[in-house]
């Protein structure tokens, strides 16, 4: 979550988010929360003791610059580039010129549906034949209709369609014939993965 609290009539706001992020973690709930303090110009020396005194009277203090924690930060300090990749991957985006925590997400929720309205429904084919897809290039291996291995065998290439999800990586469970053992690959690391049991 991340809140820019512009001057001394913002840290209604900043106490609110404070004790919210405590009742979070406390439910099992573990986020970060990054105040930006001042604007781009002035005085901010006073915002920054004002934040960091509430920040210190509640259990917050002992996360302070840790990773589920609270991070407190001038914001004239923070390059243009870095306030619009933080603010792009923040689930949550407050100002405090726009209301306390309440107002700001009831205005949110309120949004939403009307936002959700706007997207065109596209649903995805529910299955796609050989002919729908786009065709594959010549000679590949093992080619099972979604897609085989290249000439060379370093790529497996699939076929694509408007609408058609390509299939969701997962681990593979596949007894070798007559082989004593086994194995087990999967697209991203699985604890045990690439190891080798008998085979039933």
């Amino acid at each position: 979550m991340l809140a820019h609290v512009r001057d001394g009539a913002g840290l209604a706001l900043a106490r609110e988010l404070v004790k919210a992020h405590a009742w979070w973690r406390l439910h099992g709930l573990g986020a970060d929360l990054v105040l930006w303090y001042g604007d781009s110009g002035g005085y901010r020396h006073q915002l920054h003791e004002d934040l960091m005194g509430m920040i210190a009277t509640h259990s917050e203090a002992r996360l302070l610059d840790r990773t589920g924690g609270v991070h407190v930060r001038a914001f004239g300090t923070i390059p243009n580039e870095d306030r619009v990749l933080m603010q792009a991957v923040a689930r949550v985006v407050l100002f405090d010129k726009r209301g306390g925590l309440a107002e700001q997400l009831r205005r949110a929720t309120a949004q939403a549906p009307a936002a959700a309205a706007a997207l065109p429904a596209t649903p995805l084919a529910a299955s796609a034949t050989a002919s729908t897809r786009d065709p594959a290039p010549p000679g590949l291996l093992f080619d099972n209709g979604i897609g085989g291995f290249s000439l060379d065998g370093r790529e497996y290439l699939i076929r694509t369609a408007p609408g058609l999800q390509p299939p969701a990586p997962g681990a593979t469970c596949s007894p070798i014939p007559r082989s004593p053992a086994s194995s087990r690959t999967a697209a991203r690391p699985i604890p045990g993965a690439g190891t080798h049991w008998p085979a039933a």
